[in-house]
């Protein structure tokens, strides 16, 4: 079974609940999904910056509950670094990536342009 880590973009879209076919495929995998460091970060932040914070850092919490959190550990600073030294992706998408790299799983994004010249990263676009 493969595993999948989702990057900030494909969480953003998932938490406002938009379409329907995402909101399909989230379950079909629901397992296998799991969430780095860093974009949760970026969702809390997010959260943080909007009118309703409160009402918002619960939302991202109860998403965040239904995933894996991926650690950034020593292997995917080494990716991470082989990354940012090999394209002009910036610091958090090579950490995303990276946390991807490390583990084997898939880098699920609704960015793809992003992410493609990173070579050995397994990529979907959902």
């Amino acid at each position: 079974m493969a595993g999948y880590l989702l990057d900030t973009d494909i969480c953003l879209r998932a938490i406002r609940d938009r379409e329907e076919g995402l909101r399909v495929r989230f379950n079909a995998h629901a397992d296998e999904l799991g969430v780095s460091p860093i974009s949760l970060a970026a969702l809390f932040e997010g959260a943080e910056r909007t009118e309703r914070p409160e009402r918002n850092r619960r939302i991202v919490k109860e998403f965040a509950m239904r995933l894996t959190v991926r650690a950034f550990d020593h292997d995917a600073a080494i990716h991470a670094g082989e990354i940012r030294a090999a394209s002009s992706i910036d610091a958090d998408r090579a950490m995303i990536a990276a946390t991807a790299r490390a583990n084997g799983l898939i880098l699920v994004t609704g960015a793809p342009e992003a992410y493609r010249t990173i070579p050995g990263l397994r990529l979907e676009s959902w």
